[in-house]
């Protein structure tokens, strides 16, 4: 209907147009009608100039409701003028009431995604090709400890080459890796997933913290291998053990007489019985060692004083750090600071960490031993021992926790595995840092 008074409208003024200038034609063949030609071509003027205005009036309006559209403001009727206009307004401001609905669904469910994102467990990250950072949740935030990202290489500040590692993965690529933030350790999975919006390619990556899960494997590997060593070693060598002590006793024992035997026959047989008897009670102590990492007694949790804590340990290893001439310290932060554990079980760690740390102190004539207790970034109670020894090299490092791992000649290897067990059943971890020639910090978190 708009559309037919429309091209009423524009045919009108073309045949008047059209009309005015055949007249014009036959006027200007009257030469006595000189001021009527001029009147006819003013008229003509005025249709021409009446026709533009209306189509661009209709110009007007389209580009005012498309106006409207993209900013989902109403189009309003206004004045007498516009009567040929009203049904086309009101489809007009019903094409936008939809769009507006359409717009407000899209922002609604924009919203409900991005709280999703927001409160997901795992870390997301998503950012373009020159690092610009689109996305950002909260678990990503506290996983890496910060608080504000605009660009990815904003992570090389926490972990060198950083972004480099990912800018380069790539679609549907995994990567583990281990990066240290605080002094603690952290083993993060990566997984990259890369998409395009509106011909701009985006890069998702999708940050997760598995050291848990992983020291939990490890640990539940190595007490199953322990179980079926222990009791296959058992088994064999306590007849052994027992074999030997006889045969030992037996040619000892002046009832029997040793004579009869030849005696370079009889040397064998008393070194082979005593080489049995000092090889078997050797693995029987091996055994009861690997009894201890994976017996490890449930903790008996308590509240503990942690500045108690450190007062006893210290009566208990006064005479070393002076046989030792190592200048010892403590700090609680606030000195009222409790953590929940077994205090038999959780003075056996730190008597141990620090023990180790005298040994590494021997022959500093300059060495500290500090005792720190706080409250870390993540609200959670951690006890840390520092000493400024010779650290412990990158290569060895990897490695001390693996139980029987060991760099004395006389080591059992088995002190830091049982540690790092022990704060396991406590619902915690043990992790260490260390800087060659500088300090080493093992930190026992809860």
């Amino acid at each position: 209907m708009i559309y037919n008074r429309f091209t009423i409208k524009i045919i009108t003024r073309v045949l008047l147009i059209t009309l005015t200038c055949f007249l014009f034609t036959w006027v200007i063949r009257q030469e006595h009608l000189i001021i009527t030609r001029f009147a006819v071509v003013l008229f003509l003027i005025f249709q021409t100039y009446s026709l533009i205005f209306y189509i661009n009036k209709t110009n007007r309006k389209l580009k005012f409701f498309l106006q409207s559209l993209r900013y989902m403001d109403s189009v309003n009727v206004s004045g007498e003028n516009d009567r040929s206009f009203k049904e086309l307004n009101l489809t007009y401001n019903k094409i936008i009431d939809e769009v507006r609905l359409a717009y407000l669904e899209k922002e609604s469910l924009n919203h409900y995604l991005t709280n999703i994102v927001e409160h997901i467990g795992v870390g997301l990250i998503s950012f373009t090709n020159l690092g610009e950072v689109e996305i950002i949740n909260k678990a990503t935030k506290n996983l890496l400890k910060i608080d504000y990202l605009k660009n990815i290489k904003f992570l090389d500040t926490i972990f060198d080459n950083f972004s480099d590692l990912l800018f380069n993965m790539k679609n549907n690529q995994r990567k583990l890796i281990t990066i240290k933030i605080d002094d603690e350790s952290l083993k993060i999975a990566l997984h990259s997933t890369i998409f395009k919006i509106r011909g701009k390619e985006i890069k998702l990556i999708s940050l997760q913290n598995i050291k848990s899960e992983l020291e939990a494997g490890e640990i539940d590997a190595w007490q199953k291998l322990i179980r079926v060593l222990t009791h296959e070693i058992m088994n064999s060598i306590t007849p052994i053990s027992s074999l030997a002590s006889t045969a030992n006793n037996y040619l000892k024992n002046s009832s029997n007489d040793p004579t009869k035997l030849d005696p370079r026959d009889f040397e064998d047989i008393a070194t082979a019985v005593k080489t049995i008897d000092k090889r078997s009670t050797g693995l029987l102590k091996f055994v009861r060692n690997y009894k201890k990492v994976y017996r490890v007694p449930k903790p008996n949790l308590q509240p503990i004083t942690v500045i108690d804590l450190f007062n006893r340990i210290e009566l208990l290893i006064e005479q070393q750090f002076k046989k030792n001439k190592i200048s010892y310290s403590f700090k609680v932060e606030p000195e009222s600071l409790k953590i929940r554990g077994d205090v038999v079980l959780l003075e056996q760690v730190i008597i141990n960490l620090t023990k180790n740390s005298i040994e590494a102190l021997e022959g500093n004539l300059n060495g500290k031993i500090q005792l720190v207790s706080k409250i870390n970034q993540n609200n959670h109670p951690v006890i840390q021992i520092i000493d400024n020894g010779p650290g412990i090299p990158n290569d060895i490092l990897q490695n001390i926790f693996i139980p029987f791992f060991t760099t004395k000649d006389e080591g059992s290897g088995i002190g830091l595995s049982l540690s790092r067990q022990i704060m396991r059943v406590h619902n915690g971890f043990l992790d260490v840092n260390s800087t060659p020639h500088k300090k080493t910090i093992f930190t026992l978190q809860f």
